[in-house]
Order: C-alpha cells, then structure tokens, then sequence
C-alpha cells in the first residue's frame, strides 16, 4: 500500500510496517480534525528536520512514548515544528519500533501548531460564506489565501456556451475588482476543463491575505443566468475533479 502523500518523505526516510504506516496516518488525521478542524492529508507535507527524521523513545510515568520530531508544510509553504508520538496499549512499557506489526497502536500529537491552523479554518468558516450570496453551495478548503483554485461541478455537464459564459463572467469580475483595488490579483489562468465537461476550473494568484477577491468572483458567478447549471462550488487548494 503506498503511503499517503503527506506521509510519503517519512516513509522513505523510516521503515515502517504497513499496519504501523496506516494508524499513524488515520489517527493522526483525526487528532489533527479534532484540535483545529482541518484535514492535513490534503497539501499538507511532514518534512523531516535538517538531521532528518529520528525515533526517539521517551518514558512518561509507566509508558514508553515513541517520537518523531518534524516540520509540517501548510499550502503556503511555511513549516511548523511538530512531533509525532505513539505507543501500543498492550506493552505500555516497552518501546514499540516502527517496523512492528501491531493492532493496539496509538498515535498522537506531542507538538502541533493548533492555533495557527485553527485560526485559518475559522477565518474560512465565519468570515468567507457569510459573504456569498450564491445560490449553489460552496466549500472552502482554504487557509492561506494566495494561491486558489476555483473550481465549478455541473449538476450533470456544462454546454459549451454556458462554459464560455462563465468564463467571460469570471474575468469581468476580476477586471471589475482590479479597477478598484489594483495589484489584489496577480494572475488568472485559463480554465481547465473536465474531459466529460462535468466541471471547470481556474487558478487564481492573489496579493490578498483574505477572501474578498474570491467572494467576489463567486457572487459574479451567480449572478448569470448560466449559474442554473452550477452544482457546487469549491474555493481552496484542491485542484483535482
């Protein structure tokens, strides 16, 4: 089984068992939801330090952790120290190597940037949606706001004329929102289209800390009459269909 993208470099660097490989990458995931609500699996990368990666084993009253130190690469590129810890439930008192094949696993975070990351989910959560006036639904999966894709799903597939359409209505907003506020948006690529024209997409390079840009677009968007056709709307880092 290949190991998750943002698993990948340690998994290279560390031998580890596939059942070891696969609850550290569930569990901490789920530690990571639960502590600030967003999926690291997604553009996320774990790097190791300049040393690279080492096992280390530390004892914690009666139980032997087991640690990784690293550094976790958010979408902006900017890396936060953090330190992976497991141990197993039935030998709380032994160091568990990585290359062990057990079934009672636990996995957490003994270092991780909480306030950070939650503070980007909030500002996602509150601010943004609360700006669109759309009537299709949208998801964020945003934290830093530099470089997006927007991306649009049909409810079965889009016409050619209402791909043109829209593509039109995007730029206008771009340029309607350049006229006002110069140098915000830095680059709008062409649109990608989906084979089976099930969706369309466009990677926007913005000069902003915030949303305001793509609220803009969005609502641009919705207002055409071709917006009949959106299913959903994503706004975030995820540029696959």
């Amino acid at each position: 089984m290949a190991p998750a993208l943002w698993l990948k470099v340690l998994a290279g660097a560390v031998e580890m068992a596939p059942g070891f490989l696969a609850a550290l990458d569930q569990q901490l995931r789920g530690h990571a939801r639960t502590l600030t609500g967003v999926d690291i699996g997604s553009d996320y990368t774990l790097l190791p330090p300049d040393d690279g990666f080492s096992v280390q084993f530390h004892t914690a009253e009666t139980a032997v952790i087991g640690a990784i130190e690293g550094f976790l690469v958010d979408p902006s590129a900017f890396g936060h120290p953090v330190a992976l810890g497991w141990r197993a439930r039935g030998a709380a008192e032994q160091p568990i190597a990585p290359d062990q094949e057990r079934a009672d696993l636990e996995f957490f975070w003994l270092q991780f940037p909480i306030a950070e990351l939650a503070a980007g989910r909030h500002a996602v959560a509150t601010a943004a949606p609360t700006a669109v006036n759309a009537r299709f639904p949208v998801e964020w999966d945003v934290h830093p706001w530099q470089d997006v894709f927007l991306l649009l799903r049909a409810h079965r597939r889009f016409t050619l004329g209402a791909l043109d359409a829209l593509n039109a209505a995007l730029r206008r907003a771009v340029r309607d929102w350049s006229a006002r506020r110069p140098h915000e948006i830095d680059y709008l690529g062409e649109p990608q289209i989906a084979p089976d024209r099930s969706a369309v997409r466009w990677h926007l390079d913005l000069n902003v800390p915030d949303a305001g840009p793509v609220v803009a677009v969005i609502n641009a968007l919705d207002a055409t009459p071709t917006a009949t056709q959106i299913a959903q709307c994503v706004a975030g880092r995820r540029s696959n269909w």
